[in-house]
């Protein structure tokens, strides 16, 4: 379920800035919040925030980019647990915070269709977190990856966390519902996960280790009545978006809870489930040139 055109589209956050006034506090509170929860959502369900054997690096003191790091929540709740470490994000919108922050923690205004303002093999470790929905195939293949292992540092690590954008036994109104959200997309590409996997599959020459992992999300996986809705929130935050992106923001709370309560319904009936994915790769200590 997804929106395709030919159209170059930049991150999801650039379309809101574009459409939304990032600069407004309401909208700023409400996409950090939204980023957080889904921030310590994944790490919950993951039971940490990466997957990359990189503990002991960031224990000793590494240096950390978040390419769309939004709001800066990974970066954030890392700087805190690994505080030797340096932290640096880049996200075409400044919706990260720039004064009450941790001291090992910055954040660079940049678009990743473009050249990173980065020297080669000066990172430890590489994050990129659901960013494959608002860059081109295009950039992607020529821009982004090719960024990110130069920029690596040999033996660093790169991960990336993405779903399939496929809902598993989906009920009637949970799947209008989506189809609805992704008409309001229309200029984003969404590249499909196969071709995800390939291009960094691709990049074999450089990278190895590459390893792939999944987990099955079930949207009343904290049950129906608890403080933790995962089907509501999940609503909640993408019916906050398409209010946004409609042209007309007509949809009330009494809207909100409607819909939701029949999604979530169907949700609880219907078992439905998504996927959600962690790819993460080494950068070869020695790159064979020939």
């Amino acid at each position: 379920m997804g929106a395709h055109n030919s159209k170059s589209p930049g991150t999801i956050n650039e379309k809101k800035k574009t459409k939304n006034k990032s600069n407004d506090p309401m909208y700023c509170n409400e996409e950090f919040d939204n980023a957080s929860f889904h921030h310590f959502l994944f790490k919950n369900v993951w039971g940490k925030s990466y997957s990359a054997p990189i503990d002991e690096m960031l224990k000793a003191g590494g240096r950390v980019l978040d390419v769309g790091c939004s709001t800066g929540s990974f970066l954030l709740d890392c700087a805190v647990e690994f505080p030797k470490s340096e932290f640096v994000g880049i996200d075409i919108s400044p919706i990260f915070p720039t004064q009450i922050k941790p001291t090992n923690v910055t954040f660079q205004i940049h678009d990743i269709r473009k050249p990173f303002p980065f020297e080669d093999e000066s990172f430890d470790f590489i994050h990129l977190g659901f960013i494959r929905n608002y860059i081109s195939i295009e950039s992607w293949k020529l821009v982004t990856i090719p960024e990110i292992l130069r920029i690596l540092k040999p033996g660093g690590w790169v991960e990336f966390m993405e779903s399939n954008n496929q809902l598993i036994n989906s009920g009637e109104e949970t799947t209008k519902f989506f189809i609805k959200f992704y008409s309001y997309l229309p200029n984003f590409i969404i590249i499909p996960f196969e071709c995800y996997q390939e291009t960094i599959n691709s990049f074999n020459e450089t990278l190895e280790n590459i390893t792939t992992k999944e987990i099955t999300i079930g949207w009343n996986m904290f049950g129906y009545e608890t403080p933790i809705d995962l089907a509501y929130e999940i609503i909640s935050n993408l019916f906050s978006t398409l209010n946004r992106l409609s042209e007309n923001n007509s949809k009330t709370q009494k809207d909100l809870e409607i819909i939701s309560k029949k999604i979530k319904e169907e949700c609880i009936k219907n078992k439905t489930e998504s996927k959600i994915f962690r790819i993460y790769a080494q950068k070869k200590k020695i790159i064979n040139t020939n």
